[in-house]
């Protein structure tokens, strides 16, 4: 049997067998918990490495070395962090004792934040780590209060796997605010909002997503999804349905390295409904559809008097976007060939080697088509399928897409985010 029909048959057992959704959570429901227990300060904690918290309640509170003495039902999630706080380098384990596992944040703000009430403060290097699962994490952190879920503090190393961040409120960075080195792996960062910028993340760090989920966050001013500042990586991750006034997906400050990533189904009320560049940006092998705004609903670009600001698109679609698919302000797009819009607004951008414009990527909806992310599949007939020849543009370098099935396994890759797993059958016309 030819490798890209196994990968299409594998991919659709996946789809039947998983019959989850990040647009809908389940609510664990189990008994009351008992009443808090009385709170005291944190206690400083010896300075070691590679120590191991293992939280063991879903209640919030304070209690103090609790988990360095693991301690029964009294590590919760806020204490873990803030003894990681004085010992760099701890794991700590958030095992998920339901099915669906919610650590509530409900200590309200107030005062000086010193990460005992409001958000968690990370401020020393740590990694948090809830239950694998197959697709989207089972383990939520969430926030009850006026306040946004993480902090991460100036320059800080931090590395976060199989998690959601829900419903988070801050002026800034509704679910997580980075000033250091962020590294989200299998993360999903939903339903958080900001009254400024960055609905699910604003970053002033580094961050670098991995396999994971930015959905269904605001803002009010710009970035509904992810605003920008510093440094930013997407690999095999996906952005949508993400609102804000200007560049509902991302709105990029500085420096969008995107790579085999999809931004789709994203809404402003004026400009860059997918992307608001005002930086450098690098696409490969990304999707973006079904973005919306009133001007570059795919790409809006922005010089705003620096000349160094570009955005570079290769192997890239850019389409079904309300307000056009690229939109720029005195400046220009630049291809690297084998790109795709499905209007005629990047035609003068996308004039390389294999680009097309006016042309229909027949992409499938948003869906669970195998791997840890939601993602949009070129269905047959397609110009995006098999439009890169092998050893072409990336077409052996990259050897996965965004859900980490092989690429080229029929000798040819297709442009976007994902490969279709149909084989295309050239067969020579012949004459009667």
């Amino acid at each position: 049997m030819n490798a890209r029909l196994i990968h299409l048959l594998f991919g659709t057992a996946i789809a039947l067998g998983i019959a989850c959704s990040l647009l809908v959570w389940p609510i664990a429901t189990r008994a009351a918990p008992p009443a808090a227990l009385p709170m005291s300060a944190p206690a400083p904690l010896a300075a070691t490495t590679a120590v191991t918290f293992t939280v063991n309640t879903n209640l919030d509170g304070v209690f103090a070395s609790a988990c360095a003495n693991n301690t029964p039902d009294h590590c919760t999630l806020r204490e873990a962090i803030l003894e990681a706080d004085v010992t760099s380098g701890a794991t700590i384990i958030l095992p998920g004792l339901l099915a669906i596992e919610r650590y509530q944040l409900t200590i309200p703000p107030a005062g000086t934040d010193g990460g005992t009430v409001g958000d968690l403060n990370a401020n020393a290097a740590m990694i948090i780590v809830g239950k694998p699962t197959i697709q989207h994490p089972s383990v939520v952190i969430e926030s009850l209060i006026s306040d946004r879920v993480f902090n991460i503090g100036n320059g800080v190393p931090v590395n976060m796997s199989n998690v959601a961040i829900r419903n988070g409120k801050a002026d800034i960075g509704g679910g997580i605010y980075n000033r250091g080195t962020l590294s989200l792996s299998n993360v999903t960062v939903i339903s958080n909002t900001a009254s400024s910028g960055g609905g699910g993340i604003y970053n002033a760090g580094n961050l670098t997503l991995n396999d994971s989920t930015v959905i269904s966050n605001t803002a009010t001013n710009a970035g509904g999804g992810i605003y920008n500042g510093a440094n930013l990586t997407l690999n095999d991750s996906t952005v949508s349905g993400n609102t804000s006034g200007d560049a509902g997906g991302i709105f990029n400050g500085d420096t969008l390295a995107l790579v085999n990533s999809t931004i789709s189904a994203n809404t402003t009320s004026n400009a860059g409904g997918g992307i608001y560049n005002r930086g450098v940006a690098n696409l490969t092998f990304g999707t973006l559809n079904g973005n919306n705004a009133s001007a570059g609903g795919g790409i809006y670009e922005n010089i705003n008097g620096f000349l160094t600001q570009t955005v570079t698109l290769r192997n890239t679609i850019v389409a079904n976007s309300t307000g056009g698919n690229c939109a720029t302000q005195n400046i220009v797009l630049q291809s690297n060939g084998y790109n795709l819009s499905s209007d005629e607004t990047c035609a003068s951008y996308f004039n390389q080697a294999g680009d097309r414009n006016n042309a229909n990527p027949n992409l499938g909806p948003l869906a669970n088509n195998g791997g840890p992310t939601l993602t949009q599949m070129p269905q047959f007939p397609s110009p995006a399928m098999d439009a890169i020849p092998l050893n072409t543009n990336g077409c052996t370098t990259m050897t996965t897409d965004q859900r980490g099935f092989p690429r080229a396994a029929d000798g040819k890759c297709d442009i976007g985010a994902v490969e279709n797993g149909v084989l295309l059958l050239h067969l020579p016309l012949i004459k009667r």
